[in-house]
């Protein structure tokens, strides 16, 4: 079974390069531009896990993790924020948000497959509902 990932991030060549890395290792991929069109998709779809640019325009990829964070359907679905090169502040704020894990832009392909393999795993094991999370 494919597993679903949604990428937001308004930078169009880093969405497609990351896409085409992500559906070669065989991911279902959405790309989406900016943060009210990624709310308005998981209103219908419910992903495997999120690639979020943290700079976006608008609402941007550090608050729509915590907006994720706070929907109780999303909650539990891992987070990674692509931080600008340099901006240790957005790594920060990411993992403040509720991120996973945090990456540094550029992304080698083998560090987000990798990435991707880790956060997932954890939270299979963490997987929880707001009334009784409890690792397990």
């Amino acid at each position: 079974m494919s597993r679903h990932i949604v990428i937001v991030n308004n930078q169009l060549g880093t969405a497609t390069i990351l896409g085409i890395m992500l559906e070669r290792s065989g991911f279902t991929v959405m790309r989406i531009d900016n943060a009210l069109a990624a709310l308005k998709v998981v209103e219908e779809i419910t992903p495997d896990l999120f690639i979020i640019s943290a700079t976006l325009p608008g609402i941007n990829g550090i608050e729509l993790c915590k907006q994720i964070r706070l929907q109780s359907r999303l909650m539990h679905i891992p987070v990674i924020i692509l931080a600008s090169r340099g901006d240790l502040s957005e790594i920060e704020q990411g993992f403040e948000a509720g991120a996973n894990d945090c990456l540094i832009q550029p992304v080698l392909c083998h560090d987000l497959l990798v990435t991707i393999q880790r956060v997932s795993q954890l939270n299979e094991h963490t997987r929880c509902t707001a009334a009784d999370c409890i690792p397990i």
